[in-house]
């Protein structure tokens, strides 16, 4: 089950054409009234690949959330499938309380205030998904074996991954408290960090080798929030530009090697890929 891999839209019209006054043009009329929005590129488009794959299985699928957080994006994959099933995990009780009230007219939605690995089993070991997906949470995750590990075993074969993971935290701390937060997580004394304290640098070489023993096959690594186009576009409320900006910043980074600058210019990571079949 895998995802279409091209940026959102598809390149295909302009090719590797440099960008012209009227490509823009053309490309702002195709985005001036996509709706809905959200406040920075990633999430929208994580949004609109999640559109997609639900619009391609006409809604039928299931998807397992790892640290649903306040279920702002999938309530909006809801409010277009609502025979879409769902489940969200999330460990913080404010967070889960107000996710349970987002989403108490879906039926098939549901929220479990627990860890998204434990030893309570907060899903039923013989449940399985379509997809799993975490937003804005591998850098908090204290055991990412465990966290994958738990993932690809509620995956049904061929089932999709979705991971959207930020390195803000440890590329552009706030303040002295998080940059001494971030290099103690960084560091073997992460063990000792109480799960809910914890930010951290994730690599994407990490990523990849826990993904690789879990068989999960990454097709597709796209980067995000540039951290001056994030702030313009919530200065100057330009919404309805989101796509245009993401599409820009996916071709950009493609032209990137990988490595810490390409990081710190796109500080969000998204990475996409299945489950191998077995």
């Amino acid at each position: 089950m895998c995802f279409n891999t091209t940026p959102y839209p598809s390149s295909s019209e302009e090719g590797d054409r440099p960008l012209t006054w009227d490509a823009m043009d053309v490309m702002y009329a195709r985005y001036v009234n996509q709706k809905p929005m959200l406040d920075k590129p990633a999430k929208w488009y994580l949004l609109q690949r999640l559109l997609e794959y639900a619009d391609e299985h006409k809604g039928q699928v299931s998807i397992l959330e790892l640290g649903a957080g306040r279920a702002y994006v999938i309530k909006k994959v809801l409010e277009q499938f609502p025979n879409l099933r769902y489940v969200g995990i999330e460990p913080d009780p404010v967070s889960a309380k107000y996710a349970q009230e987002q989403l108490a007219g879906f039926e098939n939605a549901k929220i479990v205030h627990s860890l998204a690995y434990n030893q309570n089993q907060p899903i039923a070991e013989q449940d399985k998904f379509d997809l799993v997906m975490s937003l804005s949470v591998l850098e908090h995750v204290k055991d990412l074996k465990s966290f994958f590990a738990f993932g690809a075993a509620h995956t049904k074969p061929d089932g999709a991954h979705i991971h959207v993971y930020d390195l803000g935290h440890a590329l552009y701390p706030s303040s002295l408290k998080e940059k001494l937060q971030v290099a103690v997580c960084n560091s073997v004394l992460r063990q000792y960090i109480p799960e809910n304290k914890i930010a951290r640098y994730v690599p994407l070489e990490e990523v990849e080798s826990i993904c690789g023993a879990h068989n999960i096959i990454i097709e597709q690594v796209t980067y995000h929030n540039m951290p001056s186009h994030v702030s313009w576009l919530k200065k100057a409320g330009q919404e309805e530009l989101m796509g245009l900006i993401t599409d820009l910043e996916i071709k950009m980074a493609q032209k990137m090697p990988p490595g810490l600058d390409k990081e710190k210019l796109f500080p969000s990571v998204c990475v996409w890929g299945h489950v191998r079949g077995q």
